[in-house]
């Protein structure tokens, strides 16, 4: 197995990288990669009133948007598939991660009793439904390595 959590928003080429990850797997192996999920952080920027850097990161696509030098991708969850799909992965699992918790104040979370658990029990319950992944604020990914005929 091999754990790539955060690294293809900030590599210069997330093909190669997933390229090199698939090299090293055996076939079968399994690869759990986290991603930034673009559609969210269009969402939370526009609900923080930051309209045009939502345009930005909507029209942005899967290439993300150079700061200072660094690299800030986002990725949808066909995106991922694809580039998986090229780089030799077949997807196994998508799983929603932050879909809520980004969303709720926290002043909201502290004054009721039992509501941390509750966010929690929720984000649970919505991670493996694949129509709230355009919200999440991160895609978890399994994917298994195909094999090599011959």
């Amino acid at each position: 197995m091999v754990l790539c959590h955060g690294v293809l928003e900030i590599v210069e080429d997330p093909a190669a990288a997933l390229a090199a990850l698939a090299a090293s797997l055996r076939p079968g192996g399994t690869l759990s990669l986290l991603v930034n999920q673009r559609h969210a952080a269009v969402v939370t920027r526009a609900m923080a009133g930051h309209f045009t850097a939502a345009r930005s990161l909507l029209e942005s696509g899967p290439a993300g948007a150079a700061t200072g030098g660094a690299t800030n991708r986002r990725f949808t969850a066909d995106e991922i598939t694809a580039v998986l799909d090229d780089a030799g992965f077949d997807t196994e699992a998508m799983h929603a991660v932050r879909v809520f918790v980004d969303l709720v104040p926290s002043s909201l979370v502290d004054l009721e009793p039992g509501a941390a658990q509750a966010l929690v029990e929720l984000e649970r319950a919505v991670a493996t439904r694949p129509e709230y992944l355009a919200l999440a604020t991160q895609i978890h990914t399994l994917a298994t390595r195909r094999g090599t005929s011959g």
